[in-house]
């Protein structure tokens, strides 16, 4: 009996293939007497899909397709970024520091300046106190203006890219964001940025400002969305998916 359930079982789910927007994505589809479709996107980013036996395999993917914004916007999202391995820094010395994809080990000296400076692989931290929150203000204050600095040359590189299809150049914001890495308001024309991209390398960096930049033109996450992704940055996937998998802990 127990040999015939568990063949039930597996015999009631399945993963299959679709196709949203030009992007093929798995789901895995399960079989339960519900009268409606039921879609969820699971902590690992896993489609679920739950549905009668008696709804077509193709009525179903037509049904995902017409999800596409929800679906690529919960796909896309990237993981809680402020993780345990964050929450615990002493910031003291030793730890790393990450900087446009570099490392750098954290080196304290004790001084009457506040400040943060990079030399060889090591972020020298100058400081009047050991408190670990006034070592952790100082490393703050020097990302912020790195910032301020690093993103000002990207946007504007991306906006040569751009100009010829919006009006003006977008407001910029930069700040911490616990799980997107970017985000855009078309009405106001505004762009926000994620601070935590200051850690991860130029290439990455761009991507965002490219996918924010393209949703002054299309809000939504359409076919038309991608495919001018793909025609202003062509590796835009293969991006998307170094950064989707890039360790949360910098």
């Amino acid at each position: 009996n127990m040999l015939n359930k568990n063949k039930i079982k597996r015999g009631n789910k399945m993963i299959r293939q679709v196709v949203i927007n030009g992007k093929q994505l798995s789901y895995k589809l399960t079989y339960k007497n519900v009268r409606n479709i039921n879609v969820r996107i699971n902590s690992d980013r896993q489609i679920c899909v739950s549905a009668n036996r008696f709804i077509s395999t193709e009525y179903i993917d037509t049904f995902l397709r017409q999800k596409a914004d929800y679906i690529l916007r919960a796909v896309e999202k990237p993981k809680n970024l402020i993780t345990e391995n964050e929450k615990h820094r002493t910031y003291s010395d030793g730890e790393p520091a990450y900087f446009l994809g570099d490392k750098y080990i954290i080196k304290v000296i004790d001084s009457d300046k506040c400040c943060a400076v990079k030399e060889n692989a090591e972020l020298l931290v100058y400081t009047d106190s050991r408190d670990k929150e006034k070592i952790r203000s100082v490393i703050k204050k020097w990302y912020d203006d790195e910032c301020i600095c690093y993103f000002g040359i990207i946007a504007s590189k991306v906006y040569q890219v751009f100009k010829q299809y919006v009006s003006e150049s977008p407001q910029y914001s930069y700040k911490y964001m616990v799980s997107r890495w970017g985000s855009c308001n078309p009405s106001k024309g505004k762009i926000n940025i994620n601070k935590n991209l200051i850690k991860y390398d130029t290439d990455l960096i761009e991507l965002v400002f490219y996918h924010e930049f393209t949703h002054l033109i299309y809000p939504d996450h359409s076919r038309k969305f991608y495919n001018f992704m793909s025609m202003v940055l062509p590796d835009h996937m293969e991006r998307r998916k170094r950064l989707n998998s890039v360790s949360c802990g910098r």
